[in-house]
């Protein structure tokens, strides 16, 4: 039988502990836990939110590539004459203004699981902005004139902070450096660039991290529905030369004769079949027939419109094709305004019952004061196609033509031309692509290490490549360390002119006098492209590293002077013994001796550089005729009266051969005293 060891009462009390153990376990253990599940969903809400701002700046990039916009901001009219907005002589002026809000609605219409404060700024939890602009060339220089700033995604913004500071790591764009927007027009690059600081949801993160910046930008080219797309050019020997006979509308030039001041006009009425855009394009289907002409008579101005009445169509080709007289400023061949109607939908026909073949299409304008225009005309082909019930998709399969591999062959690079502009050094070289595609650049690497060296304080100020836009280094002269290397992230859109030369740029900062005598040469350049193509300038090493060779220190040959550590001078040291022998002065007979003395004197030249105390020496031996010998401890007191003697050493006889006798008296001692010193020695 088993026995209880506890009695009830201790039973309770340990089944209570272990309950309360449990207790504060779970106390301290969930918060961590519910941090955890909470920082996930955090994460995952970051994540939604970077997807979306993703899909909102594509969505709204699509949206404004089609030139498309919403009719209800038509409300700016900068016409004089009474036309309504978005119509008249500025009309494409007031459709870029209502392009701009109908892009943004288009960006927060998809707006899914952004959590956005519309009363927040860019320092503050929640900010959310679009940001729309182009590579527009306003001015007619060949460059874009919009400064684009890309955004920098986790960079953030303390307040107070300046608006007009374009190296916040926010999206700007600026005209003339005061803040503006573009949609940009047809045939230009649009960016949509947007901002958003997502807020954090947990606690803990939250306090210490508030928000986090997210970024997205996308680009795309403003499509023109006044060029087709050309998927392939045929040989020049299949397009005839067409001189049509049948067309009747030539009387109209008798008008002409009537006006006899028609004369004196000096340009005639312009006209221009823009769609097609080049004879001999292929039609691939029915969304490629959207054909339209531009006019205009110079007397009344030079805007599409200004002075005429009406343009007529007409075709010629395989199946018969009804002409038009259109008088809508968007002069269409099948009508439509904005964009233009298709065969199919201005003529009710199929466009499949058109037989394959080479057509050709004429038009010709009549102005208001009744004169007509020249005839034009473009051809175009329409291919047979085996299945026209499925016409709609093929016009995705075969754009592929439009991307072969490219050969990098195909694209060279120039040699450096150096000259000011402004009074500042500046650097050109040209590109050449005769791929046949455009392309954009993804890189820029420059190499000035040379210059650098030379003019430490040199800056970079801009660089600019063709028409496609140009990049400014507004960053107070601080710009660039060598070699500097421009990401896509950093770069603003360049298009590279298929089959032409396009000349890349850079400005220095600072003028330099001294810029005439810079060898071009010794500049370095690498340029990367979206087709993966690379084309470098390597800079040529200076040939002038001469100043190695003063490694070689010769200097060192001087050390010869070691040679006279020879101490031979000691022989003379003998000098100093002899001064006590100035006891014989009565052997000055031996005067004519002295003349030998001189010769013995190119000795003591050696002396001057052997200070070499061995004259000191001597001192201490003659002290031991003195027997105080406490004196050899003061030498230098025992050695003042040595210091009549040294002169002897150091009288460099030139001074006074005749006046001391003595020393002719202390040479005779001098042949004497070899003896006692080689005693010495031995």
């Amino acid at each position: 039988m088993s026995q209880n060891l506890l009695s009830p009462p201790l039973e309770r009390i340990f089944t209570r502990r272990h309950s309360s153990q449990a207790a504060v376990e779970f106390a301290v253990t969930f918060p961590i836990f519910l941090m955890i599940i909470f920082g996930i969903i955090d994460f995952s809400l970051l994540l939604a939110a970077w997807l979306n701002l993703q899909h909102m700046t594509r969505q709204a990039v699509r949206y404004a590539a089609t030139y498309q916009y919403n009719a209800t901001y038509c409300t700016t009219n900068l016409d004089s004459d009474g036309s309504p907005a978005c119509k008249g002589q500025r009309e494409y002026d007031e459709i870029d203004l209502a392009r701009l809000p109908s892009i943004k609605d288009v960006f927060y219409a998809n707006d899914f699981l952004v959590f956005q404060d519309p009363g927040a700024d860019k320092s503050q939890r929640g900010y959310l902005k679009v940001t729309i602009c182009s590579a527009r060339d306003r001015n007619g220089d060949g460059m874009g004139d919009y400064f684009k700033v890309s955004p920098i995604q986790g960079r953030v913004v303390t307040a107070p902070f300046d608006p007009n500071n374009h190296n916040d790591g926010y999206a700007h764009c600026k005209l003339n450096g005061v803040p503006a927007e573009d949609p940009g027009g047809q045939n230009n690059y649009v960016f949509v660039m947007a901002d958003f600081n997502h807020p954090f949801l947990t606690p803990f993160i939250s306090f210490t991290w508030p928000y986090f910046h997210l970024a997205a930008e996308r680009q795309a080219v403003v499509e023109s529905f006044r060029i087709t797309r050309q998927l392939s050019l045929p040989p020049a020997a299949f397009v005839p030369s067409l001189t049509p006979s049948n067309t009747p509308t030539p009387t109209r030039t008798s008008t002409v004769t009537a006006t006899p001041t028609v004369t004196n006009t000096p340009l005639p009425i312009y006209i221009e079949i823009v769609n097609p855009a080049v004879s001999g394009n292929v039609i691939a289907d029915n969304s490629f027939t959207q054909f339209e002409a531009i006019a205009y008579n110079p007397p009344y101005g030079t805007n599409n419109g200004d002075g005429i009445q009406r343009i007529t169509f007409w075709f010629g080709g395989p199946s018969p094709i009804p002409g038009r007289n259109e008088s809508i400023r968007r002069y269409c061949a099948f009508g439509g305004d904005g964009p233009c109607s298709t065969f199919e939908a201005g003529t009710g026909a199929s466009f499949y019952s058109l037989a394959p073949g080479l057509y050709t299409i004429y038009a010709q304008a009549l102005g208001v004061d009744g004169r007509a225009s020249a005839i034009v005309s473009k051809t175009f082909y329409i291919l047979p196609t085996p299945t026209p019930t499925a016409s709609p998709t093929p016009t995705r399969t075969r754009t592929p033509t439009v991307t072969p591999t490219p050969d990098c062959a195909q694209m060279s690079i120039g040699q450096w031309t150096r000259d000011t502009t402004g009074g500042v050094p500046r650097l050109r070289i040209n590109v050449v692509n005769s791929t046949g595609q455009d392309t954009l650049i993804s890189s820029i690497n420059f190499n000035w290490s040379y210059y650098l060296s030379i003019n430490s304080t040199q800056r970079i100020r801009e660089w600019t490549f063709g028409a496609g836009g140009k990049y400014n280094i507004n960053t107070s002269g601080k710009c660039c360390d060598s070699p500097y290397t421009w990401t896509i992230a950093e770069l603003p859109n360049n298009l590279l002119a298929v089959n032409g030369t396009t000349q890349w740029s850079i400005i220095f900062a600072n003028a330099d006098s001294n810029w005439v005598n810079i060898d071009p040469a010794m500049f370095g350049l690498t340029l990367g492209f979206t087709n993966n193509c690379t084309l470098t300038y390597v800079p040529v090493p200076t040939s002038t590293p001469t100043v190695t060779r003063t490694i070689t220190p010769t200097r060192t040959n001087t050390p010869t002077v070691t040679l006279t550590q020879t101490p031979t001078i000691t022989r003379t040291a003998t000098i100093s013994r002899t001064p006590t022998t100035s006891l014989t002065p009565s052997n000055t007979p031996t005067i004519t001796r002295t003349p030998t003395i001189t010769l013995t004197f190119t000795v003591t030249l050696t002396p001057t550089r052997t200070n070499t105390a061995t004259i000191t020496w001597t001192p201490s031996n003659t002290p031991t005729r003195t027997n105080t010998p406490t004196r050899t401890e003061t030498p230098t007191i025992t050695r003042t009266p040595t210091a009549s003697v040294t002169p002897t050493s150091t009288q460099t006889p030139t001074f006074t051969p005749n006046p001391p006798t003595d020393t002719p008296t202390a040479t005779p001692t001098r042949t004497r005293t070899p003896t006692p010193t080689k005693q010495q020695i031995g």
